[in-house]
């Protein structure tokens, strides 16, 4: 089974919130340097909780939300 790697770009993320709306089980909003940031809650995911993720990660208004295959 394929592993993936969930990332945020913290200088791209802007802390709309819409991950952690969209998928609690995996992003949350935490505070950095006063600024409110997404941020994943697994790092690695299975292919069980890709397509979830990718939802999210199209949905990001600043494309801050990365998702790699992990070889």
């Amino acid at each position: 089974m394929a592993k993936y790697r969930v990332s945020v770009n913290k200088k791209l993320c802007i802390g709309s919130g819409h991950c952690a709306g969209m998928c609690p089980e995996n992003f949350k909003m935490v505070q950095v340097n006063g600024e409110s940031k997404a941020k994943p809650i697994k790092e690695m995911i299975s292919e069980d909780d890709y397509t979830s993720n990718e939802q999210v990660a199209d949905m990001c208004p600043m494309d801050a939300i990365t998702i790699a295959k992990v070889k």
